[in-house]
């Protein structure tokens, strides 16, 4: 084969070469040249005019879509969706509870009705309910069709005590999103309280305990019939000055108030109960003097705070903690050696040719009691 450079129709540097079998071939380096050149474009003048007018209209979209009021919250008189939680004054005559820990014989419910109403169109309306364990509802989360204007929507639900210790709140939040016309996302929420015979019931008073709180007011003592009238039996009479509360999780809280002094007092075996009844003693005290138009009372508290008796729950709180830690290791640990023994036998049963168990058997039946115990 022989090569030589040339000239080819104004293309320099063109290789040609001659094979051995006679093949004339013309070559060069590089690549091919792109050809394609872009068409003109027809020139027009712009209408600017019409490009205002545009401009315009995107722009008062733009102003309809970043309005303020659909930013900042508005007033609960304009809100375009409202929700109201209407909680019922008697607890269900047939328990709504579904598989509560608690271990008293019934666990009372209490039906809470929920009501969403709606001035303008709500689109993808979603509620949520959301109670404090250890209190759970039968129903937590309603997705509705488009609300049309002046439409509403109605839901009803049950609350009850599904662990078995006592909570810290007797609250409940309802909580509606849903997008407006324009595309913006709002919520709309409201609260509702529970009654405190939710989670107790009337019992007799206990005449000691460990732990006693006492609150002091600024007017007369007002007959406990008057204030807990749903925890008192009416032939009692109307001088009753102790009450007693058997919570569901088996523990009792006691209150009393005093015939000459301006004090009531709670007292329980457990520190934790005194929260509920005392919240429960101020408030139902705020209201009846409330009805009265009476403006300055005042409850106060003068003993000293049960720091030491709080801290101790703190310290059992972290024990139990470490204690869950450490049973979850070994019972991780149990799991794993009972997988490897199920392995071990499951290969000694596919071999053909029989061999000895060696005990395995004996093990895996002893690491399923130690893992049924923890």
């Amino acid at each position: 084969m022989w090569a030589i450079t040339t000239i080819l129709r104004d293309l320099k540097g063109v290789i040609v070469t001659l094979s051995d079998d006679g093949h004339l071939q013309c070559s060069y380096l590089g690549t091919d040249p792109s050809l394609f050149q872009a068409p003109k474009v027809d020139s027009r003048e712009i209408n600017y005019e019409e490009m205002n007018a545009e401009m315009k209209e995107l722009q008062k979209i733009i102003r309809e879509a970043t309005k303020t009021q659909d930013i900042l919250p508005e007033s609960e008189k304009q809100r375009d969706v409202t929700v109201t939680a209407e909680v019922s004054p008697n607890l269900d005559e047939e328990s709504q509870a579904i598989d509560s820990e608690v271990k008293a014989g019934a666990v009372p419910s209490v039906t809470v009705k929920i009501t969403i109403q709606s001035r303008v169109t709500a689109q993808k309306p979603n509620l949520a309910v959301c109670v404090q364990a250890p209190l759970a509802v039968t129903c937590d989360q309603f997705v509705f069709d488009d609300l049309e204007p002046d439409s509403s929507e109605t839901v009803v639900l049950s609350v009850f005590l599904k662990e078995n210790c006592s909570p810290s709140e007797l609250e409940g939040t309802c909580m509606v999103s849903y997008n407006i016309p324009t595309g913006i996302p709002r919520v709309s929420q409201c609260s509702f309280s529970l009654p405190l015979k939710l989670v107790c019931f009337p019992a007799p008073p206990a005449k000691a305990a460990n732990h006693k709180l006492t609150i002091d007011t600024n007017k007369p003592p007002i007959s406990l019939v008057t204030i807990f009238p749903d925890f008192v039996d009416s032939s009692e009479g109307d001088q009753a000055n102790a009450l007693g509360f058997q919570f569901l999780t088996g523990s009792k809280t006691t209150l009393l108030a005093s015939k000459t002094s301006q004090r009531y007092r709670i007292q329980s075996d457990e520190l934790e109960d005194l929260w509920l009844v005392t919240k429960e003693l101020v408030h139902r005290l705020e209201e009846h003097f409330k009805k009265s138009n009476c403006k300055d009372f005042a409850c106060t508290f003068s003993g000293s705070i049960p720091l030491q008796e709080y801290f101790e729950l703190i310290d059992r709180h972290f024990e139990l903690r470490l204690n869950a830690e450490k049973y979850q290791e070994l019972l991780s640990e149990r799991a794993v050696q009972f997988r490897a023994i199920e392995r071990r036998l499951l290969t000694r049963f596919k071999d053909k040719t029989p061999a000895p168990l060696q005990h395995l058997d004996t093990l895996l039946e002893g690491t399923f009691r130690e893992v049924s115990a923890v």
